[in-house]
């Protein structure tokens, strides 16, 4: 669990709920395609293949989204160096192109017991 990049339809807008918050969706699920995904994915009417920009979601708690959708890993990058995610958290270019480009993955956190220190996921990347 940590942030995830994910394929999404252009201009693809997460669903808000009635505060006007994302909609926390982690516990609904739908087949696609053959695969199983959580609903907040996009809704089965939309195949794999329309899903052409890129978005990072969080997977910690809700699955929500933490940056805006893009239509090219570059400028998903150039967002994420330039702003701080919709956690609050701003990721350096090293760690931004490494997330995009190689991992699409970043865990929570981890704890490096020589030094007794905790580090974000994203702060540790790449490995």
């Amino acid at each position: 669990m940590g942030r995830e990049l994910r394929k999404v339809i252009p201009n693809w807008e997460h669903p808000l709920n009635g505060t006007g918050q994302y909609q926390e969706m982690f516990d609904i699920f739908y087949e696609n395609e053959g695969e199983v995904e959580p609903k907040y994915c996009l809704p089965p009417s939309i195949k794999n293949i329309d899903k052409t920009w890129f978005q990072v979601y969080e997977t910690v708690s809700a699955g929500t989204p933490i940056t805006p959708p893009f239509e090219t890993k570059n400028e998903l990058i150039e967002w994420m160096v330039r702003n701080k995610d919709f956690w609050g958290e701003q990721w350096t270019r090293e760690q931004a192109e490494y997330f995009a480009n190689e991992s699409g993955f970043a865990f929570t956190g981890c704890i490096d017991t020589g030094k007794g220190t905790f580090k974000l996921g994203y702060e540790v990347i790449p490995c």
